[in-house]
């Protein structure tokens, strides 16, 4: 999240449109797309860290372009292309055509297995953890290449360890093919004024999930 997708915190991006009574999908594609999405994952050709990095990588001008759907559409046709799935040719052929035909992307069926393959992501391992309720910390000030899930303006900020959820897969290692490296993952609540300064409402703040590699203590 080093890109223009880690926008939080970012100005001069404009009001953010609010739409009154939003439906879920606003097309049926869309429906479509996140079917076709949660099957490929249940089937296991990417896992969600591997999906979300698809989307960082959308070059910054094309990113602002496309609405949320078409992202994760363009997301999936890269790693689909990248991991030998599909084609391009495929991917050629299938986007001329122009018949399209009727048969759903993804049946029920296939998503209901997608969610019973995938289960819980926590996982049931032995990992000591580095925190506990109450630790105070500062999130480390660190600029990784590719995926992470350390947010730009909660680095170098001080914070205090509310609740640890157990241990997951270090997103940032998986991504980059170094292992899942299990560790535990934390809720840590963080003083608005610490993040965004003294013009901050004083008695505002924030909480934010961080992995132990993503701290060190206060």
């Amino acid at each position: 999240m080093n890109s223009l997708h880690d926008m939080a915190g970012m100005d001069g991006m404009g009001p953010i449109p609010i739409e009154e009574n939003e439906p879920v999908f606003h097309a049926d594609w869309e429906k479509q797309v996140h079917s076709v999405t949660r099957a490929l994952m249940g089937r296991k050709h990417f896992n969600t860290d591997e999906f979300r990095h698809s989307m960082e990588r959308i070059e910054a001008s094309r990113y602002l372009q496309l609405s949320y759907y078409e992202r994760w559409l363009e997301g999936i046709t890269t790693l689909l292309l990248e991991k030998g799935v599909i084609t391009q040719q495929e991917f050629d052929t299938r986007s001329a055509d122009q018949g399209g035909g009727t048969k759903p992307a993804a049946d029920r069926e296939m998503v209901r297995n997608m969610y019973k393959i995938a289960g819980s992501v926590r996982l049931r391992l032995d990992v000591a953890p580095r925190f506990k309720a109450g630790d105070r910390i500062v999130a480390r000030n660190i600029s990784p290449p590719g995926h992470t899930r350390l947010p730009r303006y909660i680095r170098g900020k001080r914070g205090v360890v509310e609740h640890d959820h157990g241990v997951f897969h270090f997103p940032d290692t998986r991504v980059a093919g170094q292992g899942d490296q299990p560790q535990h993952m934390y809720t840590v609540g963080f003083v608005a004024r610490e993040v965004w300064g003294e013009e901050a409402p004083a008695n505002d703040s924030l909480r934010i999930t961080l992995w132990d590699d993503y701290m060190v203590p206060a």
